[in-house]
């Protein structure tokens, strides 16, 4: 009954004499029938976007839920709608509206711990890698057998330690792009074919995940200039209405096609699953009838296809079980019209999150798109070299600017490796086709006195926004690299004998090859550099009593306490000898303390017998004083001890920046302890060939130890060893199937002290 009815119906009902009374009833009672019936509107409005919502269909969702949420009844309190909400924005690339909805969703009690996970993916892809980092912390303390969390949370402490492949990269958006999705160009005839969503949306509605047309495939066509035409429809004949057309591969003979399009047959759920298509190819373009692949299933998605540079090898990424996470890359042998049986590319490639989009090389070398290994956030483009054995090594992160925060995925490489295109959503929020060319910039430096002769033997630093390299010098003093585009960086030399002195250089605005020249000239010093004393401490020592400087006690200064303690057991080292910075030494007393005036109390070093020589920390205390806390390490003889943070990047042996700084500590432990001879040893994991592994290995140990040696140890003093993969500190020896993590623990430098 309508509500205006009702309220007539109660009224003449009713006695003439309570009619005050009853008007207020039955004002109660259309009260109650308006509320029900905007109850019941809004329920039914919630009710169409969960189903929605259950059908992909996120971006006609949006509206309802914000709607719902903005209204009086929503009244922002509902939880699982604003989560769906979140997911939908996340789901269509709105990352910045999705932020603020999952901080309010994951500081809920009761949180499901995905919701943390994605928190920490929305945080990544909008640039905000320290916040990103404690969210994939806190749920992988709540999740077992996933790394993702951890995985996660280093690679947003490595994001700007990864060495792009071209450090200058010329990045242009091209004329073809669109008001929708633009991705996954393949060159053609003279033009690009690739996919889109783009024109208006038909009779028939569109594909309710965006909001837009279907997916279609388009041509464009390259000028004489270089300039595309307007992109047009193509390959018409295997488009099918209401269906989503995905990426293509061209066979080498350019005789046939595989591509991605939606299923006619439902699979498990009902849905029509994105599977893999052949057609013949004329040279004009036009196209036979489609074939489905014998290996797909409409139980799963099989998408984005490439061949390899003879086509004997399809590579494609799918959801199907046997994968290591959401989608896999897989690859299958074709011999003629027969296909083999589909293989995954393990663990080094997959990960349990998503691999899509993968390209084949000139090389045979693979690029693919990846949210699970580590990079920038979204998806980053990376690659793989082909072995004669397959691939073992780590897939190379391509680095900025081929990837960004945002996702960068669906490149093409010509040959040389320079030039392509690639897709990225990091300008517009759409997926929008680039072309990029990679150009060098070349800095050549010579460090000369002031006579104009060459000092072979400075060392020299190259320093800028998150880069530090060090030069090796030739016999000419002279040292080359490539720098990247816009930035400045300085040049910092130094040489025994000479004041340190450096210069600086910028590659702002320079848009081309070009090389850059950079003279520094030091001047000779006087100054004497004393050798470190080192105190013997005699064969029977007292302790000491604590000494308190007279004038501190006169001031009443507040003293600072020298405390040395073994680092293990935490016990008190008493008469310890310390090292202070003016030169003098004392000893603790059997507490292993010492007080002295805080104006003596920096660079102190302790040592004691058996033990390496320390520096201390000065830290203050919840008295308001300070400490020095000095903790020792007993020396054990051919006890294996680990170096943490020392990478190296894939197939390279060189010392990176953050590798170095760690070395550091092993240069400083040399010089506080002038008698200790160690051997620097590095290993790998059992991935690849044992003799393979052997070799860089040894490699890698020579670098670590030539590091050292440049920083002023002595070589007899130090080692390299490699180890290969002889000394794995778990199971996962050659054919045993492990994790990341796990590999992860085999690579690894240590040093093993040989004598002291």
């Amino acid at each position: 009954m309508p509500c205006d009815d009702a309220f007539d119906k109660c009224v003449t009902s009713c006695r003439l004499e309570n009619i005050h009374m009853i008007r207020q009833f039955c004002l109660l009672i259309v009260l109650l029938c308006s509320c029900s019936a905007i109850g019941f509107g809004q329920s039914k409005a919630l009710k169409k976007a969960n189903e929605l919502y259950k059908d992909y269909k996120y971006y006609e969702a949006i509206p309802i839920y914000e709607e719902y949420l903005e209204g009086k009844y929503g009244n922002g309190r509902d939880i699982p709608t604003k989560m769906k909400l979140a997911q939908s924005y996340r789901r269509t690339a709105q990352t910045e509206k999705a932020e603020p909805l999952y901080a309010e969703i994951v500081s809920r009690p009761g949180v499901n711990v995905k919701q943390m996970f994605y928190y920490g993916q929305v945080l990544m892809t909008n640039g905000k890698y320290s916040e990103a980092k404690e969210w994939f912390l806190k749920y992988d303390s709540e999740v077992e057998d996933d790394d993702r969390g951890a995985n996660m949370a280093e690679a947003c402490d490595n994001v700007w330690l990864i060495d792009p492949r071209h450090r200058s990269l010329r990045l242009e958006r091209l004329d073809i792009n669109s008001d929708g999705d633009d991705f996954s160009p393949v060159p053609f005839n003279d033009g690009l074919i690739f996919v889109s969503d783009q024109g208006k949306i038909g009779k028939k509605g569109g594909f309710g995940w965006t909001g837009r047309n279907f997916l279609s495939l388009y041509y464009a066509k390259q000028n004489a200039s270089g300039r595309f035409e307007n992109p047009k429809k193509t390959f018409n004949k295997i488009t099918s209405p209401q269906k989503n057309m995905g990426p293509i591969a061209i066979h080498p003979d350019g005789k046939s096609i595989i591509f991605t399009r939606n299923s006619s047959k439902a699979g498990k759920g009902g849905e029509f699953r994105m599977q893999l298509f052949e057609a013949s190819l004329s040279k004009d373009g036009s196209t036979g009838k489609a074939r489905l692949l014998p290996f797909v299933s409409p139980n799963y998605n099989f998408m984005h296809p490439a061949y390899n540079q003879d086509g004997s090898v399809l590579y494609f990424s799918t959801d199907k079980g046997g994968g290591y996470g959401q989608t896999d890359i897989w690859m299958v042998k074709r011999k003629g019209d027969d296909w083999g049986r589909p293989e995954n590319l393990g663990e080094l490639i997959n990960t349990q999150s998503s691999e899509v989009f993968p390209f084949v090389g000139e090389d045979d070398g693979l690029y693919f798109s990846s949210r699970g290994l580590a990079g920038l956030g979204g998806f980053d483009i990376f690659y793989a070299p082909m072995h004669e054995d397959g691939f073992h090594d780590e897939p190379t992160n391509l680095g900025a600017p081929y990837n960004s925060s945002k996702d960068d995925m669906g490149i093409y490489v010509f040959p040389g490796q320079k030039t392509g295109y690639l897709a990225s959503n990091r300008e517009t929020g759409l997926d929008d086709i680039f072309s990029f060319e990679a150009y060098e910039i070349k800095l050549i430096g010579l460090v000369v006195d002031e006579a104009n002769r060459p000092i072979k033997d400075a060392r020299v630093t190259l320093k800028a926004a998150y880069e530090l390299r060090d030069q090796q010098l030739d016999a000419q003093a002279r040292f080359t690299d490539e720098v990247a585009a816009n930035k400045t960086y300085s040049v910092i030399a130094q040489a025994d004998g000479y004041i340190t002195d450096s210069a600086s250089v910028s590659t702002i605005g320079i848009m081309d090859d070009e090389t850059l020249n950079v003279r520094i000239v030091l001047k000779e010093t006087k100054q004497i550099i004393e050798p470190p004393v080192v105190y013997t401490p005699p064969p029977t020592p007292k302790p000491e009593p604590v000494v308190v400087s007279k004038e501190a006690t006169e001031a009443q200064q507040p003293l600072t306490t020298i405390r040395v303690i073994d680092k293990q057991s935490k016990q008190p080292l008493g008469n310890a000898t310390l090292l202070l910075a003016d030169g003098s030494t004392q000893r603790t007393d059997g507490a292993g303390l010492f007080m002295i005036e805080p104006s003596r109390a920096r660079n102190v070093k302790a040592s004691y017998p058996d033990y390496f020589t320390r520096r201390g920390q000065l830290r203050n205390k919840a008295d308001g004083t300070q400490e020095v806390l000095v903790e020792l390490d007993k020396i054990q003889l051919n006890k294996a001890i680990k170096i943490e943070n020392i990478y190296y990047d894939l197939d390279k042996d060189f010392i990176r920046a953050d590798a170095a700084l760690e070395l550091d500590k092993i240069v400083t432990l040399m010089r506080d302890n002038p008698t200790l001879e160690i051997e620097l040893g590095s290993h790998t994991d059992s991935r690849g060939s044992d003799a393979y592994n052997m070799d860089l290995s040894q490699r890698r140990a020579r670098s670590a130890v030539d590091y050292i040696v440049s920083r002023g140890t002595q070589r007899y003093r130090i080692v390299a060893k490699g180890y290969g993969e002889t000394r794995l500190t778990n199971r996962c020896s050659n054919g045993v199937r492990c994790n990341k993590t796990e590999h992860q623990a085999n690579r690894r430098t240590e040093f093993t002290v040989t004598k002291y």
